[in-house]
């Protein structure tokens, strides 16, 4: 399985439920070593202060590699892509914007910017879990296609009239 350390700010008894373990028992520390069993599950991590106050923390741990789907979309300017993690995550972009309700949350609307970005033309999608872990997404945005044109001849009392159609 996979490790990640976590670390208080004070002395705390760790305990976790779900797809994984602490490799030593974790008691009256300011860190301890977690270890999934598998990838791609979630475990419950929590650290409970060993002081008189006793306050607890808890946490919600990705085991396994952090994902983000779609992670080769291409957008239109101005429009929107749905972005979903295997975990609950912070989501931000390098252009192009995600609401401020985008925290810990395992999908988010992304909102291409107005215009095509500099070369390479792309805005780089990054969700990060409460455990550090990032994935990225890498969104093209493109212009919208042109508008479709259709020419046309009719005629009306054996006059020719030609015109033109646009489907926008």
């Amino acid at each position: 399985g996979q490790n990640q350390t976590f670390t208080a700010n004070a002395l705390v008894n760790w305990s976790a439920t779900g797809d994984g373990s602490f490799l030593t028992a974790c008691t009256n520390t300011t860190s301890c070593v977690f270890t999934a069993n598998s990838t791609g599950t979630q475990a419950n991590v929590t650290a409970t202060e060993t002081s008189t106050a006793a306050l607890s923390t808890n946490t919600t741990v990705t085991v396994g590699p952090l994902t983000v789907t779609p992670s080769t979309p291409t957008t239109i300017v101005s429009q929107t892509q749905q972005f979903t993690a295997n975990a609950p995550a912070n989501w931000t972009a390098t252009c192009g914007t995600f609401p401020n309700t985008c925290t810990s949350t395992t999908s988010c609307v992304f909102t291409a910017p107005s215009s095509v970005p500099q070369s390479p033309g792309t805005c780089t999608i990054t969700a990060t879990d409460a455990g550090g872990a990032n994935a990225q997404a890498v969104d093209t945005i493109t212009t919208p296609p042109p508008p479709s044109t259709l020419n046309y001849t009719t005629w009306k009392n054996g006059n020719e009239h030609t015109g033109e159609q646009t489907n926008e």
